[in-house]
């Protein structure tokens, strides 16, 4: 289940597909985290950013970028950026996880990595 993580080309199954989603959602809370101290420490952003889990603004943004920046690398390494599904799925992905939750936008990322290379 946890091979291959960093691999954003190879095709996953079911359980492959969930350690991709744990593994990617590890990544965004630390990535989140730290960002979003270093803005703070810069002087970017005013006051406390707040918990990762509580939802807040600047974790919101940070991982709606990162959920558009992952899975357009999986579009790219699979070749499936003519796709009009996977490019569907990315803009859901999109606007999950900036209007609902980063771990419901985070699903179909790891959907993605479920498809089948187009190349």
């Amino acid at each position: 289940m946890f091979s291959k993580l960093t691999d954003l080309s190879i095709h996953r199954d079911i359980t492959g597909a969930v350690g991709f989603y744990i593994f990617s959602l590890i990544i965004l809370a630390g990535v989140s985290t730290v960002l979003g101290h270093v803005l703070g420490t810069v002087g970017l952003i005013e006051g406390t950013v707040g918990g990762f889990f509580e939802g807040g603004s600047v974790h919101v943004m940070i991982g709606s970028l990162f959920t558009l920046l992952l899975s357009t690398l999986i579009l790219k390494s699979k070749g499936l950026t003519g796709d009009l599904l996977s490019i569907i799925l990315v803009v859901v992905g999109v606007a999950l996880a900036y209007e609902v939750s980063l771990l419901i936008g985070l699903v179909p990322v790891a959907y993605l990595t479920m498809l089948k290379s187009g190349k």
